[in-house]
């Protein structure tokens, strides 16, 4: 995934697990989201590649409980580095997107 670029949320997860992930454990035992993205903001669901991402920072976007801002670092593979990232994503249609640092 490139680096200051946008990347696309085509499926995440809820406003709970969200959460979870932002108030649970130390950063090694911190629970990590999972979010579909891709490059193409035309791919459906099934082009996408999972990656996990640990949540450290959630602010309203809109004021409507639905938009968040999100913060925290991106696995781009299983037990791989991570790298900080941060964008949009809107609980509703768990969709938005994500810029690598």
């Amino acid at each position: 995934m490139a680096r200051n670029q946008l990347h696309y949320i085509v499926e995440g997860p809820s406003k709970h697990d969200l959460f979870v992930s932002l108030g649970y454990g130390t950063t090694e035992t911190q629970i990590r989201v999972r979010f579909g993205i891709t490059m193409d903001p035309n791919r459906m669901i099934s082009g996408a590649t999972v990656h996990e991402v640990r949540i450290t920072g959630l602010t309203r976007e809109d004021g409507s409980g639905e938009s968040w801002l999100v913060r925290g670092y991106i696995r781009m593979r299983p037990g791989g580095q991570e790298f900080e990232c941060s964008g949009c994503y809107c609980i509703r249609d768990r969709s938005g997107y994500l810029t690598l640092r």
